[in-house]
């Protein structure tokens, strides 16, 4: 998810939204879809996900993303230096009908840190 995006992604349909989402249309969006259709507002929905990302990247920036992400991402023959300079990138959803409208109000709390202060 990316704020910088946001304007062009307020009043789209989900599959606008996700399509940079590497298998959304294989995988996710007949799931996504009945989720949001169900969703009743006295029943927010809530969810976490989290990712390495490598050092340096923006709060905003997506996990998933082009082929050339995927080697930001790699874990092969790595040291424990490298590991250290590695980010580990939490994010917090909640998705709520709202009762006037109908419309879905998405939130996103995004938080980081180095892995070597995991230690």
């Amino acid at each position: 998810f990316s704020f910088n995006e946001l304007p062009e992604k307020l009043g789209k349909p989900a599959e606008f939204i996700h399509a940079p989402v590497p298998g959304y249309e294989k995988h996710i969006r007949k799931t996504l879809n009945r989720t949001f259709r169900n969703l009743k507002p006295e029943m927010p929905m809530w969810r976490n996900n989290w990712g390495i990302a490598p050092e340096g990247t923006p709060l905003d920036e997506p996990l998933y993303g082009s082929t050339t992400k995927l080697g930001d991402r790699s874990f092969n023959n790595v040291s424990v230096e490298e590991i250290k300079k590695k980010v580990l990138k939490v994010e917090y959803q909640t998705i709520r009908r709202l009762p006037r409208t109908g419309y879905l109000l998405f939130t996103v709390k995004t938080m980081a840190d180095d892995l070597q202060s995991l230690e």
